[in-house]
């Protein structure tokens, strides 16, 4: 038996993706996998807040069409990336054990921001701004969009004096090892 797999580009979600291929492997031994890469609206449009092109939705429209089309038999997403309501009679079948679920400020090697001073914090998220604006009140935001390998790009190129990141993901591409 053979199983279509969709899932994004990102090495993230390639990381996911091989992370579900062993959970079957694990049940079923024999069974063969191919990966469909697809190309969400999401990845396409960078240059914009998620809000502003559609909301979390703009990740999966295309994955829940090739779902729809038999282009694809399942699909692997983060949770994260999910609307609240899935396309009609799609579901979610599956969940692999949660990640880390904690939030991490990268900053390039050696530099610690000072509570007391200004510096500029790439996220997209409200939560993680309201969250990183309690510890660091002088905290500058400034909104980043784009897979985990651009925004560390973006942080080296000194875009940013620090990003806000999951440590999950992070976990996922052993860029990062909590010790807990």
């Amino acid at each position: 038996m053979k199983i279509k797999i969709g899932t994004r580009k990102s090495s993230l979600a390639l990381a996911q993706t091989d992370m579900v291929i062993k959970s079957l492997h694990d049940v079923f031994p024999d069974i063969e996998t191919e990966i469909v890469h697809i190309t969400t609206k999401g990845d396409k449009i960078l240059d914009k807040p998620l809000a502003r092109i559609g909301g979390k939705g703009v990740f999966v429209s295309e994955i829940e069409s090739a779902l729809k089309s038999g282009e694809i038999d399942i699909a692997v997403h983060s949770a994260k990336d999910l609307p609240y309501k899935l396309a009609e009679n799609l579901e979610i079948s599956g969940v692999l054990k949660r990640g880390n679920y904690r939030d991490v400020l990268v900053t390039p090697a050696g530099k610690v921001p000072e509570k007391d001073s200004k510096f500029i914090v790439g996220t997209g998220s409200q939560r993680r701004r309201l969250n990183m604006q309690r510890i660091y009140p002088n905290a500058v935001f400034k909104e980043i969009r784009g897979n985990v390998d651009t925004r560390l790009r973006k942080l080296k190129s000194g875009e940013f004096d620090g990003i806000i990141l999951a440590a999950a993901g992070l976990e996922r591409l052993g860029l990062y090892s909590s010790g807990v």
